[in-house]
């Protein structure tokens, strides 16, 4: 069981306090999402503030966001500060993602049938 940071823990809860059933590091080989929100096939991250102030370090971030949507159909609603966690950014980003969920999740799927 990993342990969760205060900034991971405040999203999980605001999420859960708007209605919305989270999953906490969910694994997408060779990566863990901080927070998964199954039913719209969604993940939120809380970047650590040091790594985005490095060039190499958003390179990465954009880079793993990048796989993680190719490989596995996962959107990932990146976040520096919790406090940006408005209903309507989460909302907006489901909105945007909403549409081909089902597409995205058989994408989801099939990367995990060839991890077998």
């Amino acid at each position: 069981m990993a342990i969760l940071s205060k900034a991971h823990q405040k999203i999980s809860q605001k999420l859960a306090r708007l209605g919305f059933l989270v999953a906490d590091e969910m694994a997408f080989p060779p990566y863990t999402v901080d927070v998964y929100i199954d039913f719209y096939h969604v993940a939120v991250e809380c970047d650590n503030h040091w790594t985005h102030l490095i060039k190499s370090g958003k390179i990465k971030d954009a880079e793993r966001r990048q796989f993680l949507l190719d490989t596995y159909g996962l959107p990932v609603l990146s976040l520096r500060d919790v406090s940006r966690l408005t209903t309507k950014k989460i909302t907006d980003f489901i909105s945007e993602w909403s549409g081909d969920v089902d597409d995205r999740r058989q994408k989801y799927i099939e990367a995990y049938c060839r991890l077998e």
